[in-house]
């Protein structure tokens, strides 16, 4: 079937049958579309010819509703797939939170071993002072008793119940750690200790005290404690351990319960800081606020006599690098020498 349509008038039917010829006569070309192609047809002949069938496309309704449930299901499936892959990550995230990393083990290694040093010593001063046995006895034997429970035979335990285990750990610890101190505070001044325990026991409460600030106790959503270690890079933590002041100078600084400590002024005379003890060399350290470098000069046992006598490499090897503090500290040795 063919039709024309001419411009603003309705379409007009020409012919229907299997084939026709159409005549373009004259000397003008004449405009044709066929199928949304349009050209300009110069005068000639167009012969159209019929040839096959061919198929049409539909709308199907019943179809389309198919393809829309298909489709909500996938969509549901998908859902579903998303939310066991969310719930399987979190599952695997909370385990991998309860496992501790290898940075979180060298880290509690370390405080194992802070731990055992301190109640090596606190078991050592005991036995050379037994009146302090009913103050430090028990409490040493209980942190020593909840160490082998998470290290036993030196084997650190494992598994996602590691963290509750060290809650406890880190409790008795601290409990062991104030009540040394505590003690050995009230007691500084009248409790005299062998020279190697004083300096062994020292660095052992140094040390836990330092341990213990990486550690933390946190509640979790599950209403359970876990233990948890701030891990630190290995020059801040030896920095830490350089620049910390002595454990026992500082309890001796330090006030006991209900009374002032009164620190007598230094004679800075040559003849006064010959006789100086380690003692007085901290305090007169620490009056120039250069107590950051007590630890060296007590480890290096510095009395007056040779703190009179040092000079610039010796202080290099003492630990004294800055320009400024290598200068006052020789300043004020040359003044005492002068006086």
């Amino acid at each position: 079937m063919a039709a024309s349509r001419l411009i603003n008038i309705q379409h007009h039917r020409i012919a229907q049958c299997q084939s026709v010829q159409i005549n373009i006569l004259g000397d003008e070309e004449i405009p044709i579309q066929v199928d949304g192609e349009a050209w300009l047809q110069p005068p000639g002949m167009i012969r159209i010819l019929h040839k096959n069938r061919v198929q049409m496309l539909c709308r199907n309704r019943s179809l389309e509703m198919s393809l829309k449930t298909w489709q909500e299901k996938q969509r549901q499936h998908s859902i579903s797939i998303q939310r066991e892959q969310s719930s399987t990550a979190s599952e695997h995230a909370l385990a991998t939170d309860e496992v501790l990393s290898e940075r979180e083990c060298y880290v509690l290694l370390n405080f194992i071993e802070a731990v055992s040093s301190l109640v090596k010593w606190v078991k050592f001063l005991i036995i050379s002072h037994p009146s302090l046995q009913h103050d430090l006895y028990v409490v040493a034997c209980r942190a020593a008793e909840v160490l082998e429970s998470i290290h036993p035979d030196g084997k650190l335990l494992e598994g996602p119940t590691l963290r509750t285990k060290l809650v406890e750990v880190i409790e008795s610890a601290r409990q062991l750690y104030d009540d040394a101190c505590n003690l050995l505070r009230d007691r500084a001044h009248s409790l005299i200790l062998r020279e190697d325990l004083e300096s062994k026991l020292s660095a052992a409460l140094a040390n836990i005290e330092m341990e213990l600030k990486k550690c933390s106790v946190q509640k979790n959503a599950d209403g359970k404690l876990r233990a948890y270690f701030n891990t630190v890079a290995p020059n801040e933590e030896g920095d830490g351990r350089r620049k910390s002041r002595h454990f026992w100078v500082r309890l001796r600084s330090g006030s006991t319960v209900g009374q002032a400590q009164s620190k007598p002024p230094l004679t800075t005379t040559r003849e006064a800081a010959n006789n100086w003890s380690v003692d007085e060399v901290v305090t007169w350290l620490e009056t120039m606020q250069l107590s950051e470098y007590v630890e060296s000069f007590m480890k290096n046992d510095i009395r007056g006599k040779e703190l009179l006598t040092l000079g610039r490499r010796d202080l290099k090897d003492l630990g004294v690098v800055k320009v400024g503090h290598v200068k006052r500290i020789l300043q004020a040795i040359k003044d005492m020498n002068d006086n």
